[in-house]
């Protein structure tokens, strides 16, 4: 499903704000930013491709174990317009 992204926002209950493309509350959040879009296969994938830069990297790591997207995904917000498993 094509998705469209709104983060880093600054809004204080997520990271990022993930709708469909196209969905109408985008526009609620005014001059915020302008949204990027992608296709996203699952929440897995879309918080893999968010937090890619992260995610098994050196500088994430803890006591030798690097992180996963499950570290990640409470960061994101997926809204009810996005269906993804």
């Amino acid at each position: 499903m094509k998705v469209s992204v709104l983060g880093p926002n600054g809004i204080n209950d997520a990271t990022f704000h993930v709708h469909a493309e196209g969905c109408r509350d985008i526009s609620r959040y005014g001059r915020i930013e302008r949204p990027w879009s992608f296709d996203a296969e699952s929440v897995q994938h879309a918080t893999e491709v968010l937090y890619s830069d992260f995610i098994g990297s050196d500088e994430t790591a803890h006591d030798g174990t690097y992180t996963t997207w499950e570290d990640y995904v409470n960061e994101v917000r997926f809204f009810p317009c996005v269906d993804l498993k």
